[in-house]
């Protein structure tokens, strides 16, 4: 028979004993990171293409404004971005797309730096490599979606689009 505390049951359950309701879960800051293949985030935007010319232009639109996005090959007529239940079709679409990440981005910043002013003091370094790898692969995985819906072959391994861009140091939201 197990006498585990309501204390140790909760930190196990992520519940509280008597309750439905979640509790704070000690944390432990040494663990080691997830193997590589697995993500710690995913990208909030799913961007829907096919193999037309605007297609292309919205792509290079939400990946030089540096969104983190996924590609999914589509036979809309119109290629279309998701980020939750909002869509946004065309060009004009994903410049009013990327209107709404940098304000909800502005808020974010400004809310969380009211909110916890020192949490943008430090930064693990292995956190930030690991998600700048993360990132670059979600690009190289989209590129072979438009390479696809256009018929081209995927480009190489090492391709991987641009380095910077306007969200990259964000600690916000990562889409």
């Amino acid at each position: 028979m197990s006498h585990t505390s309501p204390a140790a049951k909760a930190s196990v359950s992520g519940r509280a004993p008597s309750s439905k309701e979640p509790v704070a879960v000690r944390s432990d800051n040494h663990r080691p990171l997830p193997d590589s293949t697995s993500s710690l985030v995913q990208p909030q935007v799913t961007l829907y293409i096919n193999g037309s010319d605007e297609s292309s232009q919205v792509f290079e639109c939400v990946e030089n404004a540096g969104v983190d996005f996924r590609a999914v090959a589509s036979r809309r007529p119109k290629p279309t971005a998701a980020f939750g239940r909002l869509r946004f079709r065309g060009l004009k679409g994903a410049h009013r797309l990327i209107e709404v990440l940098r304000e909800l981005e502005a808020v974010w910043f400004a809310e969380a730096y009211k909110a916890m002013p020192g949490l943008f003091d430090g930064t693990d370094p292995r956190l930030m490599r690991r998600m700048e790898s993360t990132r670059k692969r979600w690009r190289r995985d989209a590129r072979a979606v438009l390479s696809k819906v256009q018929g081209a072959p995927a480009p190489r391994r090492g391709t991987t689009g641009p380095t910077t861009s306007a969200l990259s140091g964000s600690h916000a939201v990562t889409v």
